[in-house]
């Protein structure tokens, strides 16, 4: 019959800052491989998974060992102690209490002094109950650094995002001229009317480096440059992400996302009230009307330009007069084979509604009669023009400012609340109600929070007061009369820029 194995599991993590194979592994290993040759065991094979957590048992060595234990090769499992195994109670006693008994393995914890051929040892639940205590100290330790970090205006993210480098100094963010450049054509691509999937396929036909192909060249990446596949592998996500990223205006935003707890290693997206905003952070790739422009042409599907689809200028522009469903465009059954739009419900015969159907060329006819009469009144009556444009933009930023004002009094509020809470926490303690070390420990957390959440009221306040709805729509207007001067063409930008909507009636 085939020997069984004796296996000597070894874990480092990745809190205890060492990287991979680690003096810590090392001497674990020599710890094993005396101990089993001390006490006779022979056909020895070691385990390592370094970097990985007490509480993740989803580990390569560890899965590794499980199939052999399960495969009856494995006689004899030792660690050198009992947190090496891991450090979630439940998962601890599932396997050295029920599944390596079943399966007839040995298990030893030599620090522990633990031997299950020894018998049962009745302190071993309470030892992996603390193991576990020590996990959860350690994550809400780090997870205080984390916040203070973000919440003092530090980048709390490892790596950059796609047109920015880490800088090797104070590791803020610089332009990467390279990638973006890259950056600033796929938001072009997209102001010409260019979907997510066909900027894809056109950077991958360029031959242009994804994301992580480029920073794996830098040296930058999660994994070398020789791991990745297809070092071209554009694909639709990740143009969507790069249209969406608010970081490109020259922000930063911290706290995206979080753990529900410190046993669950996956990262769930927050909401938006919850994320913390700094604002000029690092050299803006793309101004902010551009930005806004492409959030609103995002809200329209837009059909490929490399099928026979139809394409068009309006898209995401034209609407039913009567029953408000968009209008689509569709080639004319003509021999001219031309372009044309039709209401979606007339299409679908989901309504009651009328035809509604326009020819591409009578609409651009009317556009551009409509534009020119505005231009024309622009230069004649500049005062009247600008008074008109000043008010519709007013109403627009009112609401971001609005909107810093709401979080201000938010944050306010809350410090207003710690205030309160420390005074009653000190008035505990003094009555004998809270232990010293539970007093300190909350005392901590609070003024800790207090800290960060007067540097925001700080900021909050600098932004209420150097900038204001005059300013904002002063800085804009001058854009957009700048624009109507300017005018040349109808193109998707163009139409976006100007156009609200436009809606097609009987």
């Amino acid at each position: 019959m085939k020997q069984k194995i004796t296996a000597l599991y070894c874990r480092l993590s990745h809190d205890d800052e060492l990287i991979g194979d680690s003096n810590s592994i090392i001497n674990q290993k020599k710890i094993l491989t005396e101990y089993a040759k001390k006490h006779n065991f022979t056909n020895l094979k070691v385990f390592v998974d370094d970097g990985y957590s007490g509480t993740n048992f989803d580990r390569p060595a560890f899965i590794e060992l499980m199939s052999l234990i399960k495969n009856q090769e494995v006689s004899t499992l030792i660690v050198k102690d009992m947190s090496r195994f891991g450090r979630d109670y439940i998962q601890v006693g599932m396997y050295t209490e029920i599944l390596l008994p079943k399966e007839n393995v040995r298990f030893i914890a030599i620090n522990d002094n633990v031997d299950s051929l020894k018998g049962d040892d009745d302190f071993t639940p309470f030892r992996n109950i603390i193991n576990e205590w020590y996990a959860k100290d350690t994550s809400k330790k780090i997870k205080a650094v984390y916040k203070n970090k973000g919440m003092n205006g530090l980048h709390t993210g490892s790596h950059s995002v796609y047109g920015y480098l880490k800088d090797s100094k104070d590791k803020n963010w610089i332009i990467d001229e390279e990638a973006s450049e890259i950056v600033k054509r796929i938001y072009g691509l997209c102001l010409e009317g260019y979907g997510p999937y066909d900027i894809a396929n056109l950077l991958k036909e360029e031959k242009i480096m994804c994301p992580s192909a480029h920073f794996a060249s830098l040296n930058q990446g999660t994994k070398p440059i020789s791991a990745i596949k297809d070092i071209y592998g554009w694909n639709g996500p990740t143009v969507i992400n790069i249209l969406s990223r608010k970081e490109y205006l020259g922000y930063m935003i911290n706290f995206k996302t979080q753990r529900k707890s410190f046993r669950d290693k996956k990262r769930y997206r927050v909401s938006n009230d919850e994320m913390v905003l700094f604002e000029d952070k690092h050299t803006p790739i793309i101004d902010e009307d551009t930005f806004n422009l492409v959030q609103k042409m995002r809200l329209s599907k837009r059909q490929s330009h490399l099928n026979k689809t139809p394409n068009s200028i309006y898209t995401g522009l034209l609407y039913c007069g009567e029953c408000h469903s968009k209008l689509y465009p569709i080639f004319t059954k003509d021999q001219k084979q031309s372009l044309a739009y039709l209401c979606a419900s007339y299409k679908k015969d989901t309504s009651s509604c009328e035809t509604h159907y326009i020819r591409d060329c009578v609409l651009t006819s009317i556009v551009k009669e409509v534009i020119h009469i505005i231009i024309k009144e622009a230069h004649i009556n500049k005062n009247d023009f600008t008074s008109l444009i000043t008010h519709v933009l007013s109403s627009s930023t009112k609401n971001n400012f609005k909107s810093k004002e709401k979080e201000l009094h938010k944050t306010m509020n809350r410090i207003n609340e710690l205030d309160y809470l420390i005074k009653q926490l000190y008035e505990d303690h003094v009555k004998d109600m809270i232990s010293t070390d539970r007093y300190v420990n909350l005392i901590n957390t609070y003024e800790s929070d207090q800290q960060n959440l007067m540097k925001k009221k700080k900021e909050l306040e600098k932004y209420l007061a150097s900038n204001n709805d005059d300013k904002e729509v002063s800085k804009r207007l001058k854009h957009i009369i700048k624009y109507y001067v300017e005018f040349k063409e109808l193109s998707t930008y163009s139409l976006n820029q100007l156009i609200e909507k436009i809606e097609i009636h009987q």
